[in-house]
């Protein structure tokens, strides 16, 4: 689980500001808004917009796999308890529960989480793209 929010973070890092340079005599890209001791003009609404655009495109995929996955391991799990004695088929019972609860709250968050950002963006919630926070305009 730590690893899939560190990797959330650096794609969040990512997308925020661009790639590295890989030579050290490389220009630095800039963005076209400006900076960030900039007097916050809208080139800094669009790099958020954008890296959570990003990061909601990769906890989507992210989150599908993962709720796919732990379906599939929770009915085995149970089917392999069901053939042990009693108190593993308790204990797999558990698990499994514990891992379908961990699916639920996995498709709340991809279901909940696109609406409640484009509601704080005031951007109107697209089914067709739950993860594009831009405004109409740009």
């Amino acid at each position: 689980m730590s690893f899939l929010l560190l990797l959330l973070f650096a794609s969040v890092l990512y997308a925020a500001t661009g790639p590295v340079p890989t030579s050290p005599g490389a220009p630095v890209p800039v963005s076209p808004g400006g900076g960030s001791s900039g007097g916050g003009g809208s080139g800094e609404l669009s790099n958020i917009t954008d890296a959570l655009t990003e990061m909601c495109e990769l906890a989507q995929v992210v989150l599908g796999i993962a709720i796919a996955t732990m379906i599939l391991l929770s009915g085995a799990t149970y089917a392999g308890g069901q053939l042990m004695g009693a108190e593993t088929r308790a204990r797999a019972t558990v698990w499994a529960t514990a891992m379908i609860t961990g699916a639920v709250i996995g498709a709340l968050i991809y279901f909940i989480v696109p609406v409640v950002l484009s509601t704080i963006f005031g951007v109107p919630f697209d089914l067709g793209n739950p993860c594009n926070f831009r405004p109409a305009g740009g």
